[in-house]
């Protein structure tokens, strides 16, 4: 538990240090340069734009920007998955789909109560104004290599919601946790 307990104080010296904002035209499909915060220190990386494009009611179009020299990203219909591009990590992955007709608070509930996470410590963040995401953490151990699985909620103010899994080991909290947390960051909802 104290293990946990250090990552979590770690990750949030990494979040509330303040992000630096990355200046987003709502429908720019080009890289952005942004500052990312990594165990306090800034870091300039090069972000590019993914976006998903839905037709479908209770969907929103949104553009999201990720890391491409360190992720692979694949998209599907409605999801976008993210892995890093060294085959060594096999837990390590993002991804972010919609679901309609469904609001946060229940979809809040659904992964709360899941029988899937019973066994394991459960940590629980409020939205923002800055990080507009609930986030539901489940640790599963506390040793370097547990997994942790983190579930991002959003209205999509289409009626919907964004959910976002992240799932990555305990030791990866402060690398690729707090990239894909940045990534969730500069989300962006394009209304046509």
């Amino acid at each position: 538990m104290e293990k946990i307990i250090a990552i979590l104080i770690s990750t949030l010296l990494t979040i509330i240090t303040p992000f630096n904002e990355p200046i987003l035209p709502q429908a720019s499909l080009e890289p952005i340069d942004y500052v990312i915060y990594m165990e306090g220190l800034p870091e300039t990386i090069q972000l590019h734009p993914f976006s998903t494009i839905s037709e479908q009611d209770g969907m929103a179009n949104y553009v999201t920007y990720i890391e491409a020299d360190y992720y692979n990203v694949e998209q599907q219909d409605n999801l976008l998955r993210i892995t890093p591009n060294i085959d060594i990590y096999p837990i390590v992955f993002m991804e972010i789909k919609q679901i309609p007709n469904v609001s946060v608070m229940e979809m809040e509930a659904e992964i709360t109560n899941s029988k899937a996470f019973n066994n394991c410590t459960t940590f629980h963040t409020p939205s923002t104004e800055d990080f507009p995401f609930v986030r539901i953490e489940f640790y599963d151990g506390d040793e370097r290599d547990s997994t942790v699985t983190n579930f991002y909620i959003r209205d999509n103010s289409h009626g919907g919601v964004f959910v976002a899994t992240a799932q990555y080991f305990t030791e990866a909290v402060g690398g690729h946790g707090v990239r894909f947390m940045h990534y969730l960051k500069t989300l962006v909802i394009i209304e046509t």
